[in-house]
């Protein structure tokens, strides 16, 4: 039977220090892809995660979409009912995606 290997990090919940070196290699990696798009495999590899892991919290971070917008997105604290930080593309994006989503908030 073909045992894979484990990450280090695998399963281990996710710190505000690594969310933000997920941020800083992922734009890293999008800058240096000719296509814009990042290499997940070797952030994984980096982070001692699974690539899987990566994509995840990505999306929980907002990093696909931000990273295609603007160059120079910053990582914020959402000012909706998470309150969770998450990539925003501009200055004036303040609300994260799944707070957007939330029926509290349409309704404001």
């Amino acid at each position: 039977m073909l045992m894979r290997s484990v990450p280090a990090n695998d399963r281990a919940a996710w710190t505000p220090d690594d969310n933000e070196l997920l941020c800083q290699l992922y734009r890293d990696s999008t800058a240096a892809s000719p296509h814009g798009v990042p290499d997940c495999s070797a952030i994984a590899e980096a982070m001692g995660r699974s690539r899987d892991a990566i994509y995840s919290q990505a999306f929980r971070l907002g990093l696909g979409v931000a990273s295609r917008r603007s160059p120079h997105a910053k990582q914020r604290k959402c000012l909706g009912p998470c309150g969770q930080p998450f990539m925003s593309s501009w200055s004036g994006e303040r609300i994260c995606q799944a707070c957007k989503k939330l029926q509290i908030m349409r309704c404001a």
